[in-house]
C-alpha cells in the first residue's frame, strides 16, 4: 500500500497541486444564489404581467379574508 506522501508526490508530479483544505468561494456561490433569486422574480413577474395581473412592491400583509394592507393603500381581491 502506497504512503500518503507518495500519493501526494505523484499527484504533484501530474500537475495537481496540493491544497490545504477542501473549500469553495463563499462570495462565488452568494452571487450564484443573489441571480438565481433576480432570474426567478423576473421570469415569476412577467408571467403574472402577461396574465394581467398588478404587481405591487413593497412591504404589505393579508389584513383578514381578501383584504390585503400594502403601503399604497388597501386592496380587496377575490378568489378565482
Amino acid at each position: 500500500m502506497l504512503s500518503r506522501s507518495a500519493i501526494g508526490s505523484g499527484l504533484i508530479s501530474r500537475g495537481i497541486p496540493k491544497v490545504a483544505s477542501a473549500g469553495y468561494d463563499r462570495q462565488g456561490v452568494a452571487d450564484h444564489a443573489n441571480n438565481l433569486a433576480s432570474k426567478i422574480r423576473g421570469n415569476l413577474t412577467n408571467s403574472l404581467k402577461a396574465l394581467n395581473m398588478h404587481i405591487l412592491t413593497g412591504v404589505g400583509s393579508i389584513v383578514v379574508s381578501h383584504v390585503l394592507w400594502h403601503s399604497l393603500g388597501f386592496f380587496l381581491f377575490r378568489k378565482g
